[in-house]
């Protein structure tokens, strides 16, 4: 069987005999109460956003660091995939219990894996 990519909540509510209203499905990274996001102008939609539109800027100034320590990236699932390939392959430590995509991605760039349990285990 493949990697499961979070979801399956219908599946588990029918594994376990439990009701798919009493739960709380974490294993996507999406609530299931929403934020409340204001009405946006219909311009937002129709472009993409450009290298200079102030969002790095507005960012490095909401966590107070350089700009230059910064990158605009379409989501986490893209820097996971992405950041092994800028590295030369060598030997890399990945935690043995959570998210799998992580060991995937080095592996898939052609790194070894070191897999750890704790602290301890990682020093």
């Amino acid at each position: 069987m493949g990697m499961i990519h979070g979801g399956q909540l219908r599946a588990a509510a029918a594994h376990y005999g439990i009701p798919r209203h009493e739960w709380l499905d974490l294993s996507t990274g999406i609530a299931p109460w929403s934020w409340p996001v204001p009405t946006l102008p219909a311009a937002v939609w129709s472009r993409l956003p450009e290298a200079d539109d102030g969002l790095v800027a507005a960012a490095a100034a909401y966590y107070g660091c350089a700009s230059d320590w910064l990158v605009a990236l379409p989501g986490s699932q893209f820097a996971i995939r992405e950041l092994p390939r800028l590295c030369a392959p060598a030997t890399v430590a990945v935690p043995a219990v959570g998210y799998t995509e992580h060991a995937a991605a080095w592996r898939a760039a052609g790194h070894s894996l070191r897999y750890y349990r704790d602290l301890d285990d990682l020093e």
